[in-house]
């Protein structure tokens, strides 16, 4: 009984954490850089869902606010990111951007919201729903980029943006697409986190730390970093199951820790 509790709990976390994870892994393929802004639009979709099931059907409340979310994120691109990605602007720095972003984000959540914190609970059976949304909506974006003309695009995109523009991909127009996508499947997280614990005016660290370290461990490779995730979310749940939360914590973070140092460590070359 308790085991199955545990694997349940593994389940809805690696249904969790899988959406913002593939949109940040996508976000870094085609833009160039890690985008924190991200983060906040997992936060911004988590409210905006509780604002709209006020006044209309849970379901319908769901699409309206990933659809927002997703024009947020052709809003950014198109106005914001391409203007530094056109100038060739370093992802060091573009990763203060976007960091700058998240800030600007969190901190409008707390200015219309206030610090207040809440579940959201509009749905009877969200467990289907959530994992059914997940689902369908990660199927359909490996249908898309697989077998349509889009993905194609994507594809030359992502190996090589010099390529991509010199044989005629229209570079710009997919590149704001892809980051409304990116928005989209941030924002199914950001239901996620809402519904199985609750919406707060900031970032969720420790959620973050968890997508940050599974791309990191798989070198933004898209089957590798979702292998990471699970080996991840193991370790997380094994702790909860045998300790406590906190030392799942301190034993998820010190395994990033330790797999990146061994995975990114390389020997001194010293010149002769």
């Amino acid at each position: 009984m308790a085991a199955g509790h545990y694997i349940q709990q593994g389940i809805s976390l690696f249904a969790l954490y899988l959406p913002l994870l593939v949109a940040f892994v996508l976000a870094f393929r085609v833009l160039g850089f890690f985008d924190l802004s991200l983060a906040g639009a997992a936060v911004l979709v988590a409210y905006t869902v509780t604002m709209f099931a006020n006044f209309m059907p849970s379901l319908a409340a769901i699409f309206v606010a990933l659809i927002l979310n997703a024009l947020c994120g052709i809003a950014l691109c198109t106005f914001v990111y391409l203007y530094f990605i056109e100038r060739k602007t370093p992802s060091s720095q573009m990763l203060i951007v976007s960091l700058g972003i998240m800030s600007i984000i969190s901190a409008c959540i707390a200015l219309v919201w206030g610090q207040q914190s809440f579940a959201i609970n509009v749905f009877h059976d969200f467990t289907f729903i959530y994992g059914s949304m997940c689902m369908l909506s990660l199927i359909l974006l490996f249908l898309v980029v697989r077998y349509s003309k889009w993905g194609i695009w994507l594809r030359v995109l992502i190996d090589n943006r010099s390529l991509a523009e010199d044989v005629g991909v229209p570079v710009v127009p997919l590149t704001i697409a892809t980051e409304g996508i990116c928005f989209f499947l941030a924002g199914i997280t950001g239901i996620g986190e809402g519904v199985f614990t609750y919406v707060i005016p900031s970032i969720n660290f420790a959620s973050f730390v968890v997508i940050i370290g599974a791309a990191l461990l798989g070198a933004f490779s898209f089957s590798k970093s979702v292998v990471a995730l699970a080996v991840l979310v193991i370790i997380q749940t094994l702790g909860i199951a045998f300790v406590n939360t906190a030392f799942a914590s301190l034993l998820m973070y010190g395994s990033i820790f330790v797999i990146l140092v061994v995975f990114y460590s390389k020997p001194m070359v010293v010149a002769a």
